[in-house]
């Protein structure tokens, strides 16, 4: 059962685990073990179904007794010498010292299961293996775990379990476990590792992992290559012709690079395979939108809404749209939808501003900016546009205080001279 304590195994770890006997030597001849390659070579990994096994025995043999065999005194030494044997051992090759004394550390918090009712090792292993978190936030994690409360580790149990699914919806799980084992190892950002997920496509296990050249897809669009993009897009979708998120990714892509045509063929795919998808919708009101033909945008967007309320991006978009045919009320309205969902969502206010003024209700434009300016205060325009509709209001003093806020900001915003000094004028302060 020892076997199952340490993630890494090595010459130092056996004469920890078995002082007196070799058995690794052992262990391989009987198949039950085998020896690493290339770089790994001086690690030792016990195959997937005997760890497995081990585990089973001893949740069969000692639930009577502990809720989990990590809170058994002899396991709880075990994790204790691992700590300080990488503690004292940390030059050795290939091995990330600070994840495996995170790692046992984190498995020698007492009760783990009483207290949350997941299984520990499990959870560590979601923490290792998130493929959104750095070591260093890892490592960060694991000096503040004993200190957490469990409100906080529950927390950050729901957090993990949330990016495991969510993942989960995008790639196949051998192509996740792969990932997260690269990454328990120590590999940094393996999502967007393009050298790496790319040396994956030609392994046996995932060459006809559509999963995976989806993935390489959403990599290259944010790296801006459309192109490079929509071949590994295509490439996922003639592996699995029903993957409908794939056809929807493919037409951002088009429409980046402004083929517009191919981009609504490629929403439309994803529609027939799923009606149900609303990023497709969303994304095809966008296309509209950059085609101008809004009226098809509006539909789009409300068919994303309907399927899913919370959208406040599909809200927002349709304000934009609104307000590009002078429908300044659906516009509101649609700009308020978005912030009812999203408060902090700071392009709302400022378009929101900007539709206000056009109705010249100035008042409703300033409070608007102003709300605006608190989440992105660094933002000129905004000072500039606010101090306008001061001005139209006939408070020239505040309009002089918004226009040398936004010239403080950026001294080349020349429409705030020239608009300061048209309300210095209004003042009759014409030195100024």
């Amino acid at each position: 059962y020892k076997l199952v304590i340490p993630r890494v195994l090595n010459r130092g770890i056996e004469r920890i685990l078995y002082p007196d006997i070799k058995v690794f030597d052992e262990m391989i001849k009987s198949g039950l073990m085998y020896k690493g390659r290339g770089r790994s070579f001086e690690r030792f990994e016990l195959h997937d179904s005997v760890k497995s096994a081990i585990k089973a025995n001893n949740k069969r043999t000692m639930r009577l007794h502990f809720s989990s065999h990590h809170d058994d005194p002899k396991i709880s030494t075990i994790h204790t010498q691992m700590i300080e044997y990488y503690q004292t051992h940390r030059l050795e090759k290939n091995i990330n010292k600070d994840l495996e004394i995170c790692y046992h550390s984190m498995l020698l918090r007492k009760d783990f299961e009483r207290d949350f009712d997941k299984d520990r090792e499990e959870f560590v292993e979601l923490v290792f293996g998130s493929l959104y978190l750095n070591n260093n936030y890892k490592n960060n994690i694991c000096k503040k775990f004993d200190g957490l409360i469990s409100e906080q580790i529950s927390s950050l149990i729901e957090v993990f379990y949330k990016d495991r699914d969510r993942l989960l919806n995008m790639i196949s799980p051998q192509l996740y476990s792969r990932l997260k084992l690269e990454t328990e190892r120590g590999m940094e950002d393996v999502l967007r590792d393009i050298r790496f997920l790319i040396s994956l496509t030609k392994e046996r296990a995932f060459k006809n992992d559509s999963s995976l050249y989806h993935l390489i897809g959403e990599i290259y669009y944010e790296k801006d290559e459309y192109d490079n993009a929509i071949t590994a897009l295509q490439k996922a979708i003639k592996l699995n012709p029903k993957r409908d998120k794939a056809y929807s990714s493919m037409g951002v892509a088009y429409d980046k690079l402004k083929e517009y045509d191919n981009a609504i063929t490629a929403y439309q795919k994803a529609i027939d395979i799923n009606p149900k998808l609303d990023v497709a919708y969303y994304n095809m009101g966008m296309t509209y939108y950059n085609l101008n033909e809004y009226d098809k945008a509006i539909t789009a967007y409300q068919k994303a809404i309907q399927i899913n309320p919370k959208i406040y991006e599909a809200y927002n978009n349709m304000g934009m749209t609104y307000y590009n045919l002078n429908e300044y009320d659906n516009a509101i309205t649609a700009y308020q939808k978005a912030i009812d969902i999203n408060p902090k969502l700071d392009v709302a206010y400022y378009s929101m501003g900007m539709t206000y003024y056009n109705l010249n209700e100035y008042d409703k434009a300033i409070t608007a900016y102003q709300k605006y300016l608190k989440i992105n205060p660094k933002d000129d325009k905004a000072y500039n546009n606010m101090g306008l509709a001061y001005d139209d209001l006939n408070e020239y003093d505040n309009a002089i205080t918004a226009y040398q806020k936004a010239i403080e900001i950026n001294p080349k915003r020349y429409e705030a001279y020239n608009n300061m000094g048209l309300a210095y004028d209004d003042l009759n302060e014409y030195d100024n």
